[in-house]
């Protein structure tokens, strides 16, 4: 059954990186536009989670302090892969997301909840280390590192984030005192919806101080690369609808699976089947080629990923 529904999570998961690239290619840069995107994404999970299952029933401190750094991680995560997709191919992106998905929660699981780890995970966690580092190691034609260090420093905040999110969830989830995962969920994307809003207007109110009009419309309306039209409103809030949808369903199936299977053996195991599906979604539908970089952090990825389940 655990497999089942790790399977599951697999498959929503990974469609979060075509609809956060699609989101990107159509929308301008800047913290307020990936707030916005969160602000979408959070109104669309607390409508689908209502349909589902109505208000929430119950929250304690337990539950409260782990959302409370789950949204903390979600939203800077959410801002950095925005940000990631801008600089460079989808696969890469989701390569750091998934190895900080994987690392995070395993030195959490290790050293937190003494799962018993041997050699052979401890060689595998440092070949993932590895592919992480061997972007920097390549140089172009002018002798300078093919990837540029703010796309590494994103890539790296979103290992971090990624991680941490999933050490949250795995923290409420063993906890006696742990809610159930709709409620969870739903509470999660309360938080993110109020932070979100919350920074909006703190950016809004920054740049009506400097002297900038109609910020309020521009940081809820003017959010494309072109001139914005009801068509391609509508279009982008489809985007940051499917990204939510899909990462929430995926959620819930990854909360019921923690339940049943060790944080050391379920993580590597989701990012492994979601690595495969992100690789083929960016060759396919964006039709991203796989430079040396991009092959030697994937490859690396697969290596490390196969070691860890022998």
């Amino acid at each position: 059954m655990e497999y089942i529904l790790l399977f599951a999570a697999s498959g929503f998961y990974s469609l979060q990186f075509v609809f956060q690239k699609l989101f990107e290619k159509r929308t301008a840069g800047g913290i307020s536009v990936c707030l916005w995107n969160q602000v979408v994404f959070s109104t669309v999970a607390i409508t689908f989670l209502l349909i589902k299952s109505g208000l929430p029933t119950e929250l304690n401190w337990t539950a409260f302090w782990c959302i409370a750094g789950y949204v903390a991680s979600a939203v800077i995560c959410g801002i950095v892969a925005i940000k990631a997709m801008s600089c460079g191919p989808v696969a890469m992106v989701s390569t750091f997301c998934l190895i900080g998905g994987m690392i995070i929660p395993f030195f959490y699981g290790v050293l937190v909840l003494d799962e018993n780890v041997g050699v052979g995970r401890w060689v595998a966690i440092g070949v993932l280390c590895l592919s992480c580092v061997a972007p920097m190691l390549f140089k172009n034609k002018d002798n300078k590192q093919s990837v540029t260090a703010k796309f590494f420093v994103l890539c790296m905040i979103y290992f971090i984030t990624n991680g941490t999110v999933g050490m949250f969830q795995k923290m409420h989830q063993i906890s006696p005192q742990a809610i159930n995962e709709d409620s969870f969920v739903m509470f999660i994307a309360f938080f993110r919806l109020v932070v979100s809003l919350v920074g909006i207007f703190m950016i809004s109110a920054v740049k009506k101080y400097k002297g900038e009009k109609n910020v309020i419309k521009n940081a809820f309306w003017e959010i494309g690369k072109n001139p914005m039209t009801p068509k391609m409103f509508l279009m982008i809030i489809l985007f940051s609808a499917m990204n939510s949808i899909s990462i929430t369903v995926g959620d819930l199936f990854s909360l019921r699976c923690m339940v049943l299977m060790d944080a050391s053996v379920q993580f590597p195991l989701l990012s492994a089947i979601i690595l495969v599906f992100t690789a083929f979604f960016g060759r396919v539908i964006f039709s991203e080629k796989f430079n040396r970089e991009t092959i030697a952090t994937v490859s690396l990825a697969i290596v490390g990923i196969l070691l860890y389940m022998i």
